[in-house]
């Protein structure tokens, strides 16, 4: 640590970048607060005990997996189902993502200029993305999308089978709204005067009803709202 900022790249040379994310969300503390120090995370004075060790390694037993297989199987885009396997395994190279790998010296959002770029921030924390989250939704259920645990969100709403306002499956609107949000943040990337179209909703729309007409015919089902 350094001026009361964590030394990402240092930290990335020891530990998967996964965990490094989780640190980077941690508040590092002031330059006086003293010397690190190694600490067991599993019981409450910060010991080492082997029974701590053994009810830890329990309940990870017991951590269900995250079906992430069932994406193969939705009718949308080849290259959104690509897409979604990157997204849903954490290896899309948000700024965050690149910093750890020693791929960047920032991690801030190209956006937004957020100090960190995580997946979150990408997907539901971004100003660009939150106003994006906002037209699509038509304000109806736009709080919603920025609730509750991010892989719980994705999970529902790509296994949702209810029906858009537009009459568009969810997960297909859904996991389209997903891959725009990365196309046009790495738009800003390599564009840097490029902005977020002033109408998403019309080209996500545009975007999956011209898909459907060419691959799917949708089956009937129960009209609901949108984005949960």
């Amino acid at each position: 640590m350094t001026n009361g900022e964590w030394m990402l790249a240092q930290l990335a040379i020891v530990l998967p970048w996964n965990i490094v994310h989780r640190i980077s969300s941690i508040h590092a503390g002031k330059t006086h607060s003293g010397p690190d120090k190694v600490i067991w995370g599993l019981s409450n004075c910060g010991e080492f005990f082997v029974k701590s060790a053994y009810l830890g390694s329990i309940e990870a037993e017991r951590s269900p997996l995250w079906p992430w297989r069932f994406i193969w199987n939705l009718k949308i885009p080849q290259r959104v189902i690509y897409f979604l396997w990157t997204l849903l395994h954490e290896k899309i190279l948000t700024n965050l993502h690149r910093t750890v790998r020693g791929m960047a010296v920032e991690s801030s959002c190209p956006r937004c200029n957020c100090s960190i770029e995580s997946i979150d921030h990408l997907l539901r924390g971004c100003k660009e993305s939150i106003i994006t989250w906002e037209k699509i939704s038509k304000g109806s259920t736009a709080s919603d999308v920025f609730k509750g645990d991010l892989k719980r969100w994705l999970v529902d709403n790509l296994q949702s089978g209810k029906l858009t306002d537009d009459n568009l499956p969810n997960y297909l609107h859904f996991s389209n709204m997903l891959w725009f949000l990365w196309k046009w943040r790495c738009n800003k990337v390599f564009n840097p005067n490029s902005s977020t179209p002033h109408s998403p909703q019309l080209i996500i729309n545009k975007f999956a009803k011209d898909w459907m007409d060419e691959n799917f015919v949708a089956s009937s089902r129960d009209v609901g709202p949108s984005f949960l």
